[in-house]
């Protein structure tokens, strides 16, 4: 408690910052580091503020040392402690003589980046010098005061408009650390470059006053911070972005903290923020796909960083480029296959043969688990090829897909030291998830460790079960399970290294070297040539059985080998190595093909002549050949492409008839509308456009500018023809259908989602999409499909392209929220305008014609090339501008499907039903128990056994949502996730690449009005007033229904949504403001944080701190003044800013800010309410209640 005796100060006059402002003063010791335990209130604003910069945000530290000279009451004399930029001189004075210990001075200077000084005189007297020696400065609060500045090295003083100079109250005898927010305004010479928006922001975040952990992300949109490298071209903003996300991916949360690999890069999380569950089930769980990612933006890093060093462009913020050296992609490459290439694999490269015994796949999950089909065995027929050429090896060199990064599920606690990745500090742990059928979603999955020793899940004599089963006993019907270890890998990432390793050798950065985990010191080009060898084990079908074949009996071990890239491949062995099995995957979706990979590995000597296992380069000519039909095959009429094929009908060979998605075949094998998973179904995203269009792309304009290695006929046409044949249409639908601006009317329909939504009783789903007609270019807004639905199927192929009149896709959502695909759409669109020979100089063409050709398909490639070069800038610019915070980028968005969480129930035997096979199995055999305890059985919720979550602060957040409303629709949250932060560099880095003379936007108009906030939540109901910098501002809500907005700017809650306050000024330009409307609260809800709570008592309601009570937000609740129902420091800014006059309280708000009610002030609003406002939110002793009825 801070006590009672605290002096608060009040200046009397009206600053010209956005009104007045708290500033701390804390005791500091004799560094200059935070003191350990500061109150929570008073480090939320600090670590707002500390997020200025530099000559925003000062700091002094100044204590009793040989840095400041004692001399007599009438000498004074300075000593300076040296400079630095971005730090501060400081020189002071110790008074002594008749006023000894009353008054000290000192003087701060700073050097800007232009290189211009000034000085800040702060006097500071004895007012509090009894309360300094009794409590020794705990905290003391002063609000603005006077200003006194002047530039040093000009002829007199030159006053700073516009600028706050603090007045303080400081002893001289104790030891402070001061931080100063340093405001300006106008276009005064030393600026910071955002010194509007990011004073804004800062505003904003003080009136939310949200609490700041190191790793948490910031509000979307209000990035705070310098760029490291400035913003000024595509390549300073790569740089910039991949120094928050890798070079500082721990401290900003996207990497571990305490799993590291010695010599390599961080290890990255799927997300910063930890409920996330999409592929992975958590959050801070890896994948193979983050780590490709790692090492595709290291090799982008690493090209901007040499032609910095050989002056070919200039990358220059408070970090220079020039001054780096190559070298993060060999780190990346270290640290992905000390992750994820799996070292334990006992016996697997000492077996001449992988046989696998075949299974049966189902529709439901509820008819696994069965048995395997004894005597129905196959071999893989290439292994021996691995063996022979990476015999040394302990293991196959490919990533398996998903690791527990430290561990949140404990069964890496559980793993013995010698089955651990051994090249990975901490308790990094790989596991898996999904095993049973298309309809398994990531709800309805089972965690569970890849090294199975038998300490968790199903045990003997426990639970009722009379197996051994371990975690994997839930997936099979083994009496006794055996301790093994299995691996899954996805090979879009390894093609995605692969891809990168490519780049790397194209911009002559490739020749690097990697401390390997197998055979020590060796080439990129080595190692990403052994992956690339390897990667064949997934061109076969699941037991390599005849392609065609509708005999699940037929053992010909014919091969299987289809030249596709399947979803997976999976293996694993006895953990004594005496027996090693392997397993390929009979479909092959449109998403996981990489042509330009195997392209690479075909035709790139570089790695061509590394691959060391018989076939292999003749294997990826032919895969090449065969990926780029693929995609003719898969071209609908619209011009995205379809899902993909199968050679396994139903999971089990069935006829072809049996197809749900028809009888169209390439080379033998079926079409599906969605391969391998079916809730949801796996090609309704748009992602899967635009990671493997960019492919293509990326293709072509290899081609174009270095011609085509390969002299193959696809289709019938040479490659530049099939490739221009699909990216002419592809690129053209999104032309036609991305959006840029606002949309003013919408569309709705019905349709089925699934196909089998017809007959399992769900029926057709209602979609509401923007009425393109009606879009009008607001310069800042946009989006992109977000999904699709398919109906028809392609022809079946004859070698020759035709179009598919009869194979169509339907749009069904539209969203900006989904970053990582806006932007891969977007370097796709670089790389097809590149390879087409649009230049930079066309852009102003293909922006003309872009805005005039809306609805009208332009018949010239050339000019839609040019559009889409204008597309792919506009996008690039937009996210960045509107959704750059200071980890990164991130948008505010909801998750309606996190009902699942509570709602999706567990299936696994339970003595009644039937399996696949008509046999009923024992609920007691398959009931276990997770590592931390949670019982694992049929019907229990996805949380039920993630318990874990339930501690976790966003599971809190969604779980209050939905206990209020029964679904989680209004719980909007941002997320930061690796794989979009990957695609946003590259996106940016290819833009730098391709058009190095093409600059970014402006971040923003420096005449449109500045809005505080710039985001707002608020509940039916409420209200918020807006406070804008300049007068006579217009201000105009998009959807009244949802909140409406006053013409002084008072925004107030009408129903549940989200909506967009527009602020234009006199001379029309706009500012924006997302709302949030949620439901107005009805019943008080149960304490979660310490904070502040109300009691209402007939008319009058009193504050008393310590606890979080919901309040109605029409009753008086004192010291609620900006009427969130919660009393914090926010309210005293708004308060202090009613006092300054600039903004104004309705009668609720004024009623609330009488925090003062004591006899002589009982009516008045002013600053003796700000002082008990203050004091309450410090808890100062005797301010413990609101209102203050006196002493």
């Amino acid at each position: 408690m801070i006590p009672k005796s605290t002096p608060i100060y009040y200046c009397k006059k009206t600053c010209m910052c956005h009104g007045r402002i708290v500033i701390i003063i804390l005791k500091s010791g004799k560094t200059d580091k935070f003191p350990e335990k500061v109150p929570m209130k008073i480090m939320r604003i600090l670590e707002i503020l500390c997020q200025w910069y530099h000559n925003n945000l000062m700091w002094a530290f100044c204590e009793r040392s040989a840095e400041i000279r004692k001399n007599s009451a009438n000498s004074k004399k300075s000593e300076k402690t040296g400079t630095k930029y971005g730090q501060f001189i400081q020189t002071g004075f110790l008074n002594y003589g008749q006023n000894a210990e009353k008054t000290v001075s000192f003087v701060i200077r700073v050097d800007n980046q232009k290189g211009l000084g000034y000085n800040l005189n702060i006097k500071v007297d004895a007012l509090c010098v009894d309360f300094v020696k009794k409590y020794e400065c705990t905290t003391v609060t002063v609000v603005c005061s006077s200003f006194s500045a002047c530039q040093s090295g000009h002829t007199g003083t030159v006053p700073m408009k516009g600028c706050v100079f603090w007045e303080t109250h400081m002893p001289a005898t104790k030891p402070f650390l001061l931080y100063i927010l340093f405001l300006e305004r106008g276009n005064f010479s030393m600026q910071f470059k955002k010194n509007k928006t990011v004073l804004a922001a800062i505003l904003a975040a003080a009136m939310a006053c949200s609490a700041i952990v190191p790793t948490a992300a910031s509000a979307a949109g209000t990035r705070t911070k310098a760029e490291a490298y400035g913003d000024s071209t595509y390549a300073a903003r790569f740089m910039s972005l991949y120094d928050d996300v890798i070079t500082n991916g721990v401290q900003n949360g996207y990497m571990s903290s305490t799993s590291t690999v010695s010599g390599g890069l961080g290890v990255p999380y799927h997300s910063v923020e930890t409920l996330c569950i999409e592929a992975p089930d958590y959050g801070h769980e890896t994948t193979s796909e983050a780590l490709s990612y790692l090492v595709w933006t290291a090799a982008m890093r690493d090209n901007i960083v040499n032609k910095a060093n050989k002056g070919k462009i200039t990358v220059k913020g408070e970090k220079d480029a020039a001054s780096e050296t190559v070298g993060d992609t060999a780190k990346a490459w270290k640290t992905m296959e000390a992750t994820l290439v799996p070292d334990t694999q006992a016996g697997i490269m000492q077996k001449q043969q992988l046989s696998a015994t075949y299974s049966d796949e189902w529709e439901q999950i509820e008819l696994y688990p069965t048995d395997m089909l004894q005597g129905n065995n196959a071999v893989n027929p290439i292994h021996q090829y691995f063996t022979s050429a990476y015999g040394s090896d302990k293991g196959l060199y490919l990533m398996h897909w998903l690791a527990d990064v430290d561990d949140w599920y404990g069964f890496g606690a559980g793993t013995s030291s010698q089955y651990k990745q051994q090249n990975v500090s901490g308790s990094f742990t790989m596991i898996n998830t999904f095993q049973r059928g298309e309809q398994e979603s990531c709800w309805e999955t089972i965690p569970h460790a890849c090294v199975e020793e038998l300490k968790f899940g199903i045990q003997n004599g426990q639970e009722g079960s009379t197996r051994i089963g371990g975690m994997k006993g839930f997936f099979n019907t083994e009496q006794k399970v055996a301790q093994q270890y299995s691996y899954t890998n996805a090979p879009d990432a390894e093609d995605r290294a692969i891809q990168a390793v490519y780049a790397a050798n194209r911009w002559g950065v490739a020749d690097q070297s990697v401390d390997s985990k197998w055979g020590g010191s060796q080439k990129l080009d080595v190692l990403a040539a052994k992956m690339g060898d390897e990667t064949r084990n997934n061109m076969f079908d699941k037991y390599y059985k005849t392609i065609g074949t509708t005999n699940k009996w037929d053992t010909s071990n014919s091969n299987g080998q289809y030249y596709l890239m399947n979803w997976y491949t999976s293996w694993g062995g006895a953990l004594d190595g005496s027996w090693a099995w392997q397993i390929g995957c009979s479909h092959a979706h449109e998403f996981y093909q990489n042509p330009l990979a195997a392209y690479a590995l075909a035709y790139d000597t570089n790695l061509s002549s590394n691959m060391k296992a018989q076939g292999a380069v003749e294997d990826f000519k032919k895969s090449f050949q065969t990926q780029m039909e693929y995609y003719l095959w898969l071209l609908s009429n619209d011009g995205v492409i379809a899902g993909g094929s199968t050679n396994s009908v139903n999971g089990r060979y069935e006829d072809h008839s049996k197809n749900v998605s028809g009888t169209s075949e390439f080379n033998k094998m079926v079409y599906v509308e969605h391969p391998v998973y079916a809730d949801p179904g796996s090609n309704h995203w748009i992602g899967n456009q635009v990671w493997a269009v960019q492919r293509l792309a990326e293709l072509y304009y290899v081609v174009k500018t270095q011609g085509d290695a390969s002299g193959i006929s696809v289709g019938g046409m040479d490659l530049t023809t099939a490739l221009e044949t699909i990216l002419d249409k592809w690129t053209g639908w999104f032309l036609d259908n991305s959006i840029l601006g606002k949309a003013s009317g919408t569309i709705t329909f019905e349709d089925y989602y699934e196909k089998y939504h017809a007959t399992d009783g769900t029926g057709k789903t209602k979609f509401e999409i923007p009425d393109l007609s009606t879009v009008t270019d607001d310069g800042t807004s946009f989006s992109i499909p977000s999904s699709l639905i398919w109906s028809g199927e392609p022809n079946s192929w004859t070698g020759k392209y035709q179009e598919n009149t009869n194979l169509k896709a339907t749009i069904v959502g539209y969203g900006d929220g989904d970053l990582g695909c806006v932007s891969s759409l977007a370097n796709t669109l670089i790389y097809y305008a590149a390879g087409r020979g649009v230049s930079a100089s066309d852009l102003a063409t293909g922006e003309a014609s872009y805005k005039s050709s809306r609805g009208t398909k332009s018949t010239d490639m050339k000019d839609r090339a040019a559009q889409s070069l204008y597309l792919a800038k506009e996008l690039l610019d937009r996210e960045w501008n509107k959704y750059r915070d200071d980890i990164g980028l991130g948008v505010s968005d909801h998750n309606t499907n996190l009902t699942r969480l509570w709602e999706t129930k567990l299936v696994l035997p339970n003595g009644q039903r039937t399996n696949g096979q008509g046999k009923t199995l024992a609920k007691g055999d398959y009931t276990g128990k997770m590592p931390n305890g949670d019982l694992i059985q049929d019907g229990v919720a996805f949380v039920d056994i993630r318990s874990n979550y339930k501690s976790d602060p966003m599971y809190l957040e969604a779980e209050k949502y939905y206990k209020q409303d029964g679904n989680t629709d209004n719980y909007y949250f941002t997320l930061h996730r690796f794989w979009h932060a990957g695609d946003i560099m590259m996106a940016l880095g290819t833009m730098s690449e391709v058009y190095p003379d093409l600059t970014p936007d402006p971040t923003e108009d420096p005449d449109a009005p500045v809005v505080t906030p710039s985001e707002v939540t608020i509940k039916v109901g409420e209200t918020k007033d807006l406070t804008v910098d300049q007068t006579g501002c217009d201000f105009k809500s998009d959807d009244d229904s949802i909140a409406s907005v006053s013409k002084d700017g008072t925004i107030t809650g009408v129903k549940e949504g989200k909506t967009t306050i527009t602020v234009t000024n006199k001379d029309g330009k706009s500012t924006t403001v997302t709302v949030t409307v949620t439901a107005a609260d009805t019943t008080t809800t149960e304490a979660t944080t310490t904070s502040e709570a109300t009691t209402t008592t007939g008319a009058k309601t009193t504050t008393t701190a310590g606890e979080t009570t919901t309040v109605d937000p029409n009753a008086d609740n004192i010291g609620d003044v900006n009427l969130d129902g919660v009393v914090d420091i926010a309210d005293a800014v708004t308060l202090n800013k009613y006092l300054a006059g600039v903004v104004q309280l309705s009668d609720q708000a004024l009623r609330n800010a009488n925090c003062d009610q004591s006899p002589s002030d009982i009516d008045n609003i002013g600053d003796k309410d700000t002082t008990a406002l203050v004091r309450f939110v410090l808890n100062v002793e005797g301010y413990q209640d609101l209102p203050f009825m006196g002493e």
